[in-house]
């Protein structure tokens, strides 16, 4: 019984798409960062997260540091777990709401310089007195997020545009 693939997914796979490649590409997903996944999170200065609120509706945001930390984004504490700080920006807090509704999450972190691209699936719990190593790491933030990592997919460069950063003044 294949665990990883839905029913829906795997007919998905023989009708329109190249299953012997979809299982391939699968052999590739693990539940422990290694060095490469560190790298890629630590030089990332934004991710995506994806979740839900239980009721099938799902919430994708964008969650940036705009070269704010200087110790990044994301603190990573060993190979299954992450933290990263809840920055307020529009306050309506849909994806904290989520995540007190169904702590499952997602997040992708994509280099656009590099072509390389990470996703994580995992469970999350919020920290609502940070710690103080926390704080030292992002002052401005209320918040923390802690997330205990169930799924590591590292994708194919392949279709990420290749884009150079600008500096700006």
């Amino acid at each position: 019984m294949n665990t990883l693939f839905t029913e829906q997914q795997l007919y998905a796979q023989d009708a329109f798409a190249n299953k012997n490649i979809a299982r391939k590409v699968s052999t590739g997903i693990h539940s422990k960062l290694n060095s490469i996944d560190k790298n890629l999170i630590h030089s990332s200065e934004f991710f995506f997260i994806a979740t839900s609120d239980g009721k099938n509706d799902i919430q994708c945001s964008f969650k940036g540091s705009g070269n704010n930390y200087q110790n990044g984004l994301v603190y990573i504490e060993s190979d299954t777990t992450l933290y990263y700080p809840e920055i307020i920006g529009n306050h309506m807090m849909q994806s904290i709401g989520n995540i007190l509704t169904s702590n499952k999450l997602g997040m992708l972190f994509i280099n656009f310089e590099t072509q390389q691209r990470l996703r994580i699936n995992g469970n999350a719990n919020i920290i609502e007195q940070p710690l103080e190593k926390f704080t030292s790491f992002w002052p401005d933030c209320h918040l923390v997020v802690k997330v205990d990592i169930n799924q590591i997919f590292s994708n194919c460069s392949r279709n990420i545009p290749h884009l150079i950063k600008q500096e700006t003044a």
